[in-house]
């Protein structure tokens, strides 16, 4: 993926609005994701539920909307997606890609509880 920088050429009302269709859109993939994952882990469900969208990442100039989430044991994650990307994805696309991104971390995080000996795979 490639990220665009938003320069002094860029129309800033343009930029808002396609900053806001990115944001809608992947609004609407987390919560499309989210119902998707109701036979998923708990953790899954609550990481996907804490989600939390923009159009444009904060202090940044570039083309992307972000999607952080809140909750254990993800709260440093952030996906970055181009605008164009975006664009050009379906909701069900993103959504997949999402909650596949998801799983994946959770499933490397409880790993990484299991492999330091506290035997368990809940977090701290």
């Amino acid at each position: 993926m490639t990220f665009r920088r938003i320069t002094a050429r860029d129309r800033p009302e343009r930029v808002a609005l396609r900053a806001a269709s990115c944001q809608e859109r992947l609004t609407s993939a987390v919560k499309l994701a989210a119902t998707r994952a109701a036979r998923s882990t708990a953790t899954v469900r609550l990481v996907l539920e804490s989600a939390i969208v923009e159009g444009i990442p904060p202090g940044q100039r570039i083309k992307a909307g972000v999607v952080s989430f809140g909750a254990r044991p993800l709260r440093t994650l952030h996906l970055l997606w181009p605008w164009h990307v975006v664009e050009r994805s379906s909701d069900s696309e993103l959504a997949t890609l999402i909650a596949m991104t998801v799983r994946r971390n959770v499933k490397e995080k409880e790993r990484e509880a299991r492999s330091r000996g506290d035997g368990s795979s809940r977090f701290a």
